[in-house]
């Protein structure tokens, strides 16, 4: 009845709002990233395990293994406690086609029954074996290691605000008897067991025929997620100061972690007090039997002036001496 000019063109109302935050999700894709960018590649794998794993790799898992009652294999007949069995048939089927190199990680469920009703936690296993770090020209390949897989939980734990509050404890006894004695630690938070880390048992290298160290991790991500990730960090420019470094050498109970030693020493230093690590840990003829020596590096730095040598000699020696009081130790000579 009248033309399509005569109608008022007019685009239709359109209503949008953008999606409410996924916490979990945020926190598992920012858990992902530290790991990807430690050079860790992502594996998705089976859910179920064998019996004989679940027994060996207790992992997070709380309670009882859950039995399947139609498997897809006989030998995969109960849900996974751990992901670190997966891993490392990830790993020995990597070997078995000349793949030297094997660093992968995987975030998922793990899965027990507790107080008779099913259970399924996130957990997040890594696995590390063969060179970390490439050779260069004149330079070894860094090997994985205990301490390469503890220095990448400190960066995903430190990317969540954390690291302050997390210590490596050695295991109690009987426990991780999988993992080596002396290459393995519980990983805490305050006074809480969050998972663990460490180097796999001879005895297991052995039955899977592995020439080198390999290093396992897992976390309880439950028990993580509710802190979430830090918001990006600002980067500053390092003082234009110079600093000024002084070693200390301390006789401590070989029971006592160097780690308590960094942390005594961060908690009694003054603001001038910019870093402490620790350059090297020794057991021998000149340490008492029962002891070690704990060398530290101190650096103190301040933003506004140049540091003199009496000013620093004399904080350090006040530190020094509340340090001795608060750990017990004694200084090498």
């Amino acid at each position: 009845m009248t033309g399509l000019e005569d109608v008022t063109p007019q685009l239709p109302s359109r209503q949008f709002a953008y999606a409410a935050p996924n916490r979990e999700r945020e926190f598992l894709r920012g858990a992902r990233e530290i790991l990807l960018g430690a050079g860790f590649t992502e594996l998705d794998t089976l859910a179920f395990a064998t019996p004989a794993d679940n027994g060996k790799f207790e992992g997070i898992a709380m309670g009882e293994p859950i039995h399947v009652q139609n498997p897809i294999t006989e030998e995969l007949r109960q849900m996974r406690r751990s992901l670190v069995p997966a891993l490392l048939e990830a790993l020995r089927f990597n070997l078995n086609r000349q793949a030297a190199d094997f660093h992968s990680f995987e975030i998922a469920k793990v899965y027990s029954r507790e107080d008779g009703a099913p259970v399924e936690r996130f957990s997040l296993a890594a696995l590390s074996y063969g060179d970390y770090a490439p050779a260069e020209i004149g330079k070894p390949a860094v090997k994985a290691s205990f301490f390469t897989m503890k220095g990448v939980l400190e960066a995903l734990l430190g990317a969540m605000g954390l690291g302050a509050r997390v210590s490596f404890r050695s295991p109690s006894d009987g426990a991780l008897g999988f993992l080596h004695p002396g290459a393995s630690a519980q990983v805490m938070l305050d006074d809480d067991i969050i998972g663990y880390v460490g180097e796999l048992h001879p005895r297991e290298a052995m039955e899977r025929d592995l020439s080198e160290p390999c290093v396992v991790c897992e976390l309880d991500l439950e028990k993580l997620r509710a802190y979430g990730f830090s918001p990006r960090r600002t980067i500053e420019a390092p003082p234009r100061f110079p600093a000024v470094r002084r070693d200390l050498a301390l006789v401590l109970d070989r029971a006592v972690p160097a780690a308590a030693a960094v942390a005594t020493l961060r908690e009694l230093g003054s603001d001038l007090l910019e870093d402490v690590t620790v350059f090297d840990v020794y057991e021998g003829q000149s340490v008492a039997s029962g002891k070690k020596s704990v060398a530290l590096a101190l650096t103190y730095r301040a933003r506004d002036r140049t540091l003199t040598d009496e000013e620093v000699n004399r904080i350090h020696a006040a530190l020094v001496e509340a340090a001795r009081a608060r750990l017990g130790a004694e200084l090498r000579q």
